[in-house]
């Protein structure tokens, strides 16, 4: 009788404690998540930073070049621990712009971190691949005394002057937030502005963000300096360069920021306590039951697709930014095979026959087996392709350079004399519609979404 008594004593206490974690207060998470915060970030933690915006350098700037001015103040300035630079770096991304302006910042002996702007990725010869072959990456992640900086690209490989998070980006960002934890302070940047205006779906970001202790998320954003607010997030815009630039002082738990104006004093501007943030979840908006029933099937793809796809007999092709090259079952929208390139491809596949050709950012024109994705051939170019080929009977060509282009053998892939040639053909983004027939047709979406729809239902 005693040992039962004693065991049912046991079993309710063991209840009794489940229950009570079970019932944990959000102010009691905030009260323990605050005490980690602390133990990072130490009342006699001290460092400064920068950041610096849109300072749009061009290899024409010589007597006044902003980027140059603004670090030779910044070096003058005591225990600056890193520079961020968001936007536009370069005026038209070109490969001389993006690299002098590198050369620039290596010498600085500053250390700094990068998030490139349209402008940067935009240069239709290079479809956008020389930001990171000259600064490593377009996104950041770096631990500076305890709180993480992480930069978060939104910008993209078009004229648009509208940011947009990729698919890419979004999983990158989920796997650093993974990493970090939701209790390290966390100080986030963007270069477009988190509103409809400048990123169209940055909404996805805030999502994200918001499940973490995300202290500050700072951008550039209609060249003001102010304190915003994205969904429950703080935030705070800074202006152009050539206006002002932002400092920020880190002192124990609080972040003071100030404006600089370059060859200017400098002007305190607000105030952010560093502390463990939790943030409400959102109402939950009802989703609508409705079907779609012009869907067929749906495929999503973990990377951006910035064409059209080509559709072949029972088959369909597409490309990706990882470099990926796609063949679907037409019927089903199952993945038959895939191909694998070093850079982004932004062309349109072509069919021929049983062959497929598209070209890639890595300067390759590749020739597969359009049924089994086999090998056949592929051809070095001068530069990356970042439009279709042209096929005339058993000759293809493809563009040399701006002027020229080169002539290659459909069978074997020889290269014949190059010809002159003004035409070009641009790629594009968003989304493209490819016709299978009267009913049905292909779309493709810089989402990652290939959907096939039917106009018979």
């Amino acid at each position: 009788m005693k040992k039962t008594t004693v065991l049912l004593l046991l079993i309710t206490a063991a209840v009794t404690a489940m229950a009570q974690r079970k019932n944990i207060s959000h102010s009691d998470d905030a009260e323990s998540l605050f005490d980690y915060t602390r133990q990072v970030i130490s009342n006699d933690a001290r460092f400064n930073f920068v950041v610096l915006c849109n300072p749009e350098f061009s290899t024409a700037d010589t007597a006044d070049c902003l980027l140059q001015h603004a670090l030779d103040e910044i070096k003058t300035m005591k225990d600056i621990a890193v520079v961020v630079l968001l936007g536009n770096i370069t005026a038209n991304g070109t490969p001389a712009q993006l690299s002098a302006a590198h050369d620039i910042l290596e010498r600085s002996e500053l250390e700094y971190l990068v998030l490139p702007g349209n402008r940067d990725l935009s240069y239709r010869p290079t479809a956008g691949t020389d930001f990171k072959r000259i600064f490593g990456d377009d996104r950041f992640r770096s631990n500076v005394n305890g709180i993480q900086f992480l930069g978060i690209n939104t910008s993209l490989i078009t004229d648009s002057t509208k940011g947009h998070f990729l698919p890419q980006d979004m999983l990158w960002l989920r796997n650093q937030l993974k990493s970090i934890g939701k209790k390290t302070p966390i100080l986030a940047f963007t270069s477009n502005g988190l509103s409809t205006n400048s990123i169209d779906n940055w909404i996805e970001i805030t999502n994200l963000l918001r499940k973490h202790n995300t202290q500050l998320c700072i951008n550039a954003a209609d060249n003001t300096f102010a304190r915003r607010e994205y969904d429950q997030v703080c935030g705070f815009t800074i202006e152009d360069v050539r206006s002002s630039y932002l400092v920020g002082y880190v002192r124990g738990t609080t972040l003071y920021l100030n404006r600089k104006q370059l060859g200017g004093s400098l002007h305190p501007a607000d105030t952010i306590t560093i502390e463990a943030k939790m943030y409400l979840e959102p109402e939950k908006q009802k989703k609508s039951k409705q079907k779609d029933n012009s869907i067929v099937w749906q495929y999503r793809n973990p990377y951006a697709i910035y064409t059209a796809a080509t559709v072949s007999d029972s088959y369909c092709y597409f490309g990706d930014d990882s470099g990926m090259l796609y063949c679907l079952d037409l019927t089903k929208g199952k993945v038959k095979w895939k191909y694998r390139t070093v850079l982004r491809i932004v062309t349109k596949p072509i069919a021929v026959g049983n062959r497929l050709l598209f070209g890639g950012c890595d300067r390759n024109l590749y020739c597969l087996n359009a049924v089994t994705g086999e090998f056949i051939w592929k051809v070095r170019t001068e530069r990356p392709i970042t439009c279709q080929p042209l096929i005339e009977g058993d000759t293809v060509y493809i563009d040399k350079t701006d002027s020229t282009q080169y002539l290659i053998d459909l069978r074997t892939g020889e290269e014949g004399r190059p010809r002159l040639s003004s035409a070009r053909c641009p790629y594009h983004d968003g989304e493209r519609t490819t016709v299978i027939d009267n009913n049905d047709y292909i779309t493709t979406t810089i989402d990652g979404i290939v959907t096939r729809r039917t106009t018979k239902r």
